[in-house]
């Protein structure tokens, strides 16, 4: 089709609006719906430690229920051990039901998210094809194309994760997207009818993809969307109405978060959206890595400057490398940990993995088990615990990896050899924007579940922890 050089213009601001369009659509439907996907729910958050396979503490029990069986040829079954065992089973099996039952409304709901962004890609590329030519409206297509193969890989690719979305938070992830999705494509509906809407409905699509809502406002956002939309078919200014939705983001963060936190999809309302901890501590939370602290309002605070202290730094390393708390503490470990009950099968797990030496030390550079535990030794036990789990020693030369660390030369050779592996593992990007190792600060929340995060993962590739 020739056109003339006003259609060019246009063509260029439809090509424009369709790029940006799609694009902040599929932001919604593949990196957000994998951020959103992440936000767990307050019932699995903060349990103090669950495997894969289920409660740790519903395994012992029934442990312990074997051994009684089998310590004496004439203890019989009773009632009761039949009861408590089918019931335990019970639970398991329900247990299972539900996280299959919201895996399988998690896939249809992405695939429904798909079609109808399919169908919203479509309806743009045929208004398109009127007034743009052949070879033109091809190369339109073919990005169109290629950003569907990034989303589809992306949805793939969160297929992998269903170990951390909170199964009890199924429905508000269902919501979120829905209303997303319904949101982005009645904005859209809105420029066609009132184009002079442009400006304003582009400020609101970027505030609807740039953090994650809660699905009470989503709700909100819908109606008035629905309702600003009516105002334009009609003939009417809907620019009222918009701003009333644009009021929202002014929001206060907190406020936002505890919202998501009661909808089960934030981990810490203390925990702003934009901080660089903000991933890894939901994440580190949903593993059970982290738990938090009670506050006035009953939900728990990351409290991200909170300093560790040994027994809850080991603590955190046994729950990233998956190590189960060994109950059977030895008299060496019963008295490293003094009177911290609590910590005393996890480093029990922490000995039975690095050896008592060699916990005995780090606890000691602690200062003792209640003693802050410095950046130096969480580096040196979380860099034990992965060259001891893969049979690996991690081969770096200091200087080439750290050597740029502005507190470099005021390093041991010891402490440059831990860093230098921690960085090269990612466990340790570095303190003050990665300037500074920053050994002799004391560990704190949000560096310590950015760092375990990190030890996980590359544990998991390794393949000595499943996905």
């Amino acid at each position: 089709m020739k056109k003339n050089k006003g259609s060019t213009g246009n063509h260029k601001k439809n090509v424009g609006l369709i790029v940006a369009m799609v694009l902040s659509v599929i932001t919604i439907a593949a990196s957000d719906m994998a951020d959103v996907n992440k936000k767990i729910s307050s019932d699995s958050l903060f349990s103090n430690y669950v495997s894969d396979e289920g409660n740790d503490n519903d395994k012992n029990d029934d442990t312990n229920d074997e051994k009684d069986l089998s310590d004496g040829d004439e203890l019989e079954l009773n009632k009761d051990f039949i009861i408590k065992n089918n019931l335990k089973k019970l639970k398991l099996r329900e247990k299972e039901l539900k996280e299959k039952k919201f895996e399988d409304e998690f896939l249809d709901n992405t695939k429904e998210l798909n079609s109808k962004i399919d169908e919203l890609i479509n309806a743009k590329l045929d208004s398109l094809s009127t007034v743009t030519d052949e070879a033109t409206m091809a190369k339109i297509k073919d990005a169109m194309a290629s950003l569907k193969s990034d989303m589809i890989s992306k949805f793939t690719e969160n297929q992998d994760k269903f170990s951390m979305f909170s199964k009890t938070a199924g429905d508000a992830v269902t919501k979120q997207q829905t209303y997303t999705a319904e949101i982005i494509q009645t904005l859209d509906k809105i420029v066609t009818v009132s184009p002079a809407s442009k400006d304003m409905v582009e400020k609101l699509r970027t505030m609807i993809t740039e953090r994650i809502w809660p699905v009470k406002y989503l709700a909100e956002f819908k109606e008035l969307a629905n309702k600003a939309f009516a105002y334009a078919n009609e003939g009417k200014d809907p620019a009222k109405i918009l701003e009333k939705l644009s009021e929202r983001n002014a929001s206060d963060d907190k406020e936002l978060n505890r919202h998501l936190s009661s909808e089960g999809l934030w981990a810490f309302p203390d925990v702003d959206q934009d901080s660089w901890y903000a991933e890894s501590a939901n994440e580190a939370a949903a593993l059970g890595i982290v738990e938090g602290t009670e506050n006035d309002d009953g939900f728990k605070d990351l409290r991200p400057e909170y300093k560790l202290n040994c027994a809850e730094g080991i603590a955190m390393i046994d729950k990233a490398a998956k190590l189960k708390p060994d109950s059977s503490v030895s008299p060496e470990v019963d008295a490293l940990g003094g009177n911290i009950e609590w910590a005393k099968p996890f480093l029990q797990s922490m000995a039975n993995v690095i050896g008592v030496e060699k916990l005995k030390s780090e606890i000691a550079a602690c200062g003792g088990i209640a003693g802050e535990m410095k950046r130096e030794t969480f580096a040196d036990t979380a860099i034990a615990v992965y060259e001891k789990m893969t049979g690996k020693t991690i081969d770096v030369n200091a200087v080439t990896e750290i050597g740029d660390y502005l507190d470099f030369n005021q390093m041991n050779e010891h402490q440059k050899e831990n860093f230098a592996k921690a960085h090269n593992l990612g466990v340790i990007t570095g303190a003050d924007n990665g300037t500074r190792a920053n050994f002799r600060g004391t560990a704190i929340r949000a560096e310590a579940a950015k760092m375990l995060i990190m030890l996980r993962k590359g544990l998991t590739q390794e393949g000595v922890l499943k996905k």
